[in-house]
């Protein structure tokens, strides 16, 4: 392996004529578990409140009130009764029900969902090291991208390196992923535009060169990837990881989950995605982006297929039961993360745009630790 550099007949305008954007990269996950309902169970709540927009078109899973011209949400499964803004259980008293809460009490809970779940990751954000988050970051797009590419030749074992190469350039783990693992690793913020500058490009190409010569040799052992590392120009990272740390990272190599790492990838994509509409179109109000986010690949498809992935690793780490309602979360929990980011001006919980850009990097610094273990 050699040091990347940069050298004068690198075209990075070229190369990123090849690139497609956050919005259109290819995901790279495929359905590995049948996608069941799970057991069903009595929630300890007696309802939930049905989210409503205003809008001339509705999204997915929204019904439509013509006289209103409002759109509300569907009822679950689990409150299946349509009651005024909330939905009850089969046989609840609708009028009791709604006479249980009050204004104020929505607010509230509409106000600090969001708040909970980022307060959550930070605490846990504040146990990473940069070498760590680092290192942790490359092996989790490098696994990405190595079995994007094996699964590739498994279907068709002459297809060419350059080939390899173009297709590779419409998959999240390089459009998304790939970057922003580099950007930790050179000790700087990840931008809200995320911008694929020449030496991020430069190591990018090298590092997908890597890939394909070496394969799976590159995270076989502590000892090749930090060989990979060094080569990408991130010496400083690799020689700070700590005897108690790469005796992690050797574990989490002989794993073949790819949980975290998938979670982790979803979260980058969401913020990407709904960053680029809006870089866009300016102009697009917050009905209209959460119609295109709602018919977008991510929301219709992507969340449900990485979080019922998870399926194996969560029932191993606990019950088929307390699995699926983990599963539940997580796709709860997505759905908050994309619909805060939607709302402009102030979200829920009053914070300005400019500091839903630190909670994101909140997330993406709780997602390492927190999912990393499933991962890896």
């Amino acid at each position: 392996m050699v040091p990347v550099s940069e050298p004068s007949s690198f075209d990075s305008a070229a190369l990123l004529e090849k690139y497609a954007t956050p919005a259109t990269a290819i995901s790279t996950v495929t359905s590995t578990y049948r996608n069941w309902v799970g057991p069903w169970s009595m929630s300890s709540d007696t309802s939930c409140y049905r989210e409503a927009h205003i809008m001339d078109t509705c999204p997915r899973n929204f019904d439509r009130n013509e006289l209103t011209n409002t759109c509300w949400t569907e009822c679950p499964m689990e409150f299946p009764l349509e009651c005024g803004m909330e939905c009850v259980r089969q046989n609840s008293d609708c009028g009791l029900e709604v006479s249980s809460k009050v204004s104020a009490l929505v607010m509230a809970i509409f106000g600090t969902a969001t708040f909970g779940v980022v307060g959550e990751l930070v605490k846990l954000g504040k146990k990473l090291t940069w070498a760590v988050k680092c290192t942790n970051q490359l092996l989790l797009v490098m696994r990405g991208i190595i079995r994007y590419v094996r699964n590739v030749k498994t279907e068709d074992p002459q297809t060419s390196q350059q080939k390899l190469l173009l297709m590779l350039y419409q998959t999240n783990n390089v459009v998304t992923d790939l970057p922003m693992a580099i950007y930790a690793c050179m000790g700087k913020e990840i931008p809200s535009k995320l911008q694929l500058s020449q030496i991020v490009l430069a190591t990018s190409q090298w590092m997908l060169l890597q890939a394909l010569t070496y394969d799976d040799d590159i995270i076989s052992s502590w000892g090749r990837f930090r060989a990979f590392m060094k080569g990408a120009n991130f010496t400083d990272a690799a020689e700070e990881i700590t005897d108690g740390e790469i005796e992690s990272l050797e574990t989490a190599m002989k794993q073949n989950s790819s949980c975290g790492g998938d979670l982790k990838s979803l979260t980058d994509r969401v913020w990407m995605t709904v960053n680029e509409y809006r870089e866009e179109n300016p102009s697009i109000t917050d009905d209209e982006l959460r119609l295109k986010i709602s018919e977008s690949d991510l929301v219709l498809y992507d969340v449900a297929t990485v979080t019922n992935n998870c399926m194996q690793h969560l029932i191993s780490e606990s019950s088929v039961e307390t699995a699926y309602t983990t599963r539940e979360t997580l796709r709860k929990t997505f759905g908050v993360i994309i619909n805060d980011l939607i709302e402009s001006g102030k979200s829920d919980n009053g914070t300005s745009l400019d500091e839903k850009m630190t909670a994101y990097k909140w997330i993406d610094t709780g997602l390492s630790p927190q999912w990393s273990a499933a991962v890896l």
